[in-house]
C-alpha cells in the first residue's frame, strides 16, 4: 500500500485561530483523541523534536506562541488601519492553519522506511518552503501522534505588507494544486505519492490516478445519459 501526502491550508476567524493554537499545543485536550492518546506529541524545530507531553512545556510553548500571535495581531491591525482606516474584526485572523496528513500506510512505513526524525525534518523543510512560496512566514510546526493517524499542524502568517489576507489570494485551484506538488516534492523523498487537495476533490486521501479514473467514470455516465 502506497502512502500519500496531502497538504491543506485554511483560514479561520480570530477566536477560532486562538483555540486552534491551544489545541495544537495541547494546552487543551484534543476532542478527537483515539486509542493512541498515550502517544507523545512533539514540537518540530528543524530536525529536532521537543516532547510536548510535559505540562510545563505545553504552557511555555503556548504562552510563547500566543505572545508572537498578539504581536502579529498588532502589526496586522496597524497595516489594516493604514489602508482602510478601520480595525480588524473577529472574522479576520492573523495566522492561517496548515495540515500535513497521510494515508493509513504511514503506520507501517514509519519505523520501517524512515524514522520519525527523518519525517519531521522533511515536514519542517516543506513547511518553510510552503511559507516562502505563498509569501508568508512559518510560525510553528507540531507533530501529533495521539490521534488515529499521525499528522502535522503548522501556522503561517496570514497578512501581507498591506494587511491583505494571504489565504484569500491563494485559495484558487491552480495554487492549491501547486501546494500539493510542493508537498510531493518534499515528502516524495520518503517514497510518498502525491495526494489531491480536499479543496479540489472534496475528499481526503485520493491519489491522482484514482481521481482521474473517477472523473472518467463520471464523464462516461454523462455521455451515456445524453
Amino acid at each position: 500500500m502506497n502512502n500519500f501526502i496531502n497538504v491543506r491550508l485554511q483560514a479561520y476567524n480570530h477566536t477560532k485561530q486562538l483555540n486552534i493554537l491551544k489545541h495544537n499545543t495541547r494546552k487543551i485536550k484534543s476532542l478527537s483523541e483515539q486509542e493512541n492518546s498515550n502517544n507523545p506529541n512533539f514540537v518540530v524545530i528543524g530536525k529536532d523534536l521537543f516532547d510536548l507531553e510535559d505540562q510545563g512545556t505545553k504552557d511555555i510553548l503556548y504562552k510563547s506562541l500566543k505572545k508572537i500571535y498578539d504581536k502579529d495581531r498588532v502589526e496586522h491591525n496597524t497595516k489594516m488601519f493604514a489602508r482602510r482606516q478601520r480595525n480588524l474584526t473577529n472574522q479576520q485572523a492573523s495566522w492561517l492553519e496548515g495540515v500535513f496528513t497521510f494515508s493509513e500506510a504511514i503506520k507501517h512505513d514509519l519505523g520501517n522506511k524512515y524514522t520519525i526524525e527523518e519525517l519531521s525534518r522533511v515536514a519542517h523543510n516543506c513547511a518553510k518552503d510552503l511559507a516562502k512560496q505563498i509569501g508568508s512566514e512559518l510560525k510553528y510546526l507540531v507533530l501529533h501522534l495521539d490521534e488515529t493517524t499521525l499528522h502535522f499542524h503548522l501556522a503561517l502568517k496570514n497578512f501581507d505588507d498591506s494587511g491583505h489576507s494571504i489565504f484569500h489570494k491563494i485559495k484558487h485551484k491552480d495554487i492549491l494544486s501547486k501546494i500539493q506538488d510542493l508537498g510531493f516534492k518534499h515528502f516524495g523523498e520518503l517514497g510518498m505519492d502525491r495526494g489531491i487537495s480536499k479543496e479540489i476533490t472534496g475528499k481526503n486521501y485520493q491519489n491522482i490516478n484514482n481521481y482521474y479514473k473517477q472523473q472518467q467514470i463520471k464523464l462516461k455516465a454523462i455521455i451515456s445519459s445524453l
